[in-house]
């Protein structure tokens, strides 16, 4: 037999035949394949204890032993009973639950009693091994072991007390597990207990997690009307600044767009992403226009010294839409400024990824302003809750702690109104800035 195999009822069998014919037990487990010390934790696992006669006769059915004249019991000869039990011509009379055996040479050497020519008229503690019921004790306990979940009702009680409260802010899985090491399930298991039902009754169902239902598909626009290469785009497309990040590769590169629900009301998010953290840092429109994009650069240069734009602002890259138009004035401050190539908005993915983190508090088809987006504090608020989010892909760091180790500036976020938020403190459902 193969080593790393479950032992059968023939292997069982053939344990029985050695136990019998007093065989060592490095011969049976020759012959079976395995090691030693796994034939005798087998023999001692499934092997039955069989009590004396007298001490069998005075048990009732399922009761405790109320009189019971034993003999083989170490404790009767050196008076060193644990529980102080009178005895009377060597033998004890006073109920036991857990008497201790002489030692046997025969039984402890063999580990049962099959074959021993003194079974019948023995006084000792017998021990038999049956492989018939130790392949069904196997059986049942290896059918238990594969059923259910290994988790207690306790530990699961803990499970749901640390995550249900997480789940309800918007957190991920994830973030959840990586932040909380007193968790000792991964993020799969976890995913798991969810979608099977197990933490239903705490109120966490496959609802409660994100992305848990698929999305709708999209429309697909069958036509449309590509943009015209205008002027100001001259030397500013995505691929001179390919060329640009070839001759400057420590340069620091910003990645900006805009987000919106309503494009006649507003309000407009005009967001900017630093490409090595996943930083991402906003300002509040109510217009979409390039003058309104080019005020919220210029409002972030004046959070820092000129010195400080100039060395953390270095390239921006974004989109064609209408509202970026003003390339030279935006260059005038001390950056580059470059354009992604049409219906290429992958070109700047992760600003592009980071918005799907936005939409868990600013979701779509709502009006901003009524669920109490109106003011630049409430944008710096919604910043410093997903810059304090961690990120699978910063390898469980915050955004904020990344920006202070990429850029080696610990005061850099606080000029600019980020704030620090502890993991447990974080929300990314709309309830951060409602104020109904």
């Amino acid at each position: 037999m193969a080593k790393n195999k479950h032992l059968d009822r023939n292997d069982r069998t053939i344990i029985l035949r050695g136990i019998v014919e007093r065989s060592p037990r490095t011969s049976v487990a020759l012959t079976l394949g395995k090691d030693s010390s796994t034939i005798a934790k087998e023999i001692r696992l499934h092997r039955l204890t069989i009590p004396p006669k007298k001490f069998q006769i005075a048990k009732n059915l399922g009761g405790p032993i109320v009189r019971c004249a034993i003999k083989d019991c170490i404790h009767i000869q050196d008076g060193s009973c644990p529980l102080h039990r009178k005895t009377q011509n060597g033998k004890c009379f006073e109920p036991c639950d857990h008497p201790q055996p002489f030692p046997c040479r025969q039984r402890d050497r063999w580990l049962a009693c099959n074959g021993c020519p003194d079974q019948k008229k023995c006084f000792r503690f017998q021990y038999k091994y049956d492989p018939d019921s130790a392949q069904n004790e196997y059986s049942s306990l290896l059918r238990g072991s594969r059923a259910g979940i290994n988790m207690t009702t306790g530990q699961l009680d803990q499970l749901a007390s640390i995550i249900a409260p997480l789940l309800k802010h918007g957190l991920s899985v994830e973030s959840i597990v990586s932040n909380h090491p007193e968790i000792e399930v991964c993020a799969k298991t976890l995913y798991n207990l969810i979608n099977d039902g197990y933490l239903k009754p705490y109120g966490i169902d496959r609802f409660s997690t994100r992305r848990a239902v698929n999305r709708r598909q999209s429309s697909i626009k069958k036509n449309y009307k590509p943009r015209v290469d205008r002027s100001y785009q001259i030397g500013r497309t995505y691929k001179d600044f390919c060329e640009y990040i070839k001759q400057h590769p420590q340069a620091y590169v910003w990645e900006m767009d805009t987000v919106y629900n309503d494009i006649h009301t507003g309000p407009f998010i005009q967001t900017f992403l630093e490409r090595f953290s996943n930083f991402m840092i906003a300002h509040l429109c109510t217009e979409k226009t390039a003058d309104q994009m080019l005020e919220g650069i210029v409002r972030i240069r004046d959070q820092l010294s000129e010195e400080e734009f100039k060395k953390y602002f270095q390239v921006i890259l974004t989109d064609r839409g209408s509202e970026f138009t003003k390339a030279d004035e935006i260059e005038k401050l001390g950056c580059r400024l470059f354009y992604c190539d049409p219906m290429q908005s992958g070109q700047k993915g992760k600003i592009e990824e980071n918005h799907t983190i936005l939409r868990y508090i600013c979701p779509k088809k709502a009006d901003l302003a009524k669920l109490g987006l109106r003011e630049q504090e409430d944008l710096d608020t919604i910043c410093s809750h997903l810059n304090s989010y961690p990120r699978k892909s910063l390898s469980g760091r915050t955004p904020y702690e990344a920006l202070q180790f990429f850029l080696r500036n610990d005061e850099l976020p606080k000029k600019l109104r980020i704030c620090r938020i502890e993991f447990d403190d974080l929300n990314l459902n709309p309830d951060l800035i409602r104020k109904d």
